[in-house]
């Protein structure tokens, strides 16, 4: 959240990765990189579905059991232990 107190003006920021201090409230934004369901590639029931709600107008769908994948190229690791995140919708219902 930024305030500007002269412009007396309030304005909510997104951001999809930050490390919050729980006992100072202090937020410190995390460097990442994002890979978008455009660029994957799919297999089994999987498939790519236009959506305006989704990153770059699409979201993958029709993930079910273990026969069906979304699978990402290029990725880069650090050597090291990596935090990774997924969005998801749980569409049955609970």
């Amino acid at each position: 959240m930024e305030i500007d107190e002269g412009k007396k003006n309030l304005r909510i920021i997104w951001y999809d990765i930050y490390d919050l201090d729980v006992k100072t409230g202090e937020i410190t934004l995390v460097e990442g990189r994002t890979y978008k369901a455009k660029t994957a590639t799919t297999t089994g029931s999987a498939f790519k579905q236009e959506a305006n709600f989704g990153s770059d107008g699409f979201i993958i769908t029709g993930i079910s059991g273990n026969d069906s994948t979304a699978s990402f190229t290029g990725i880069e690791g650090t050597g090291r232990p990596q935090w990774v995140s997924f969005y998801y919708q749980n569409t049955d219902g609970t």
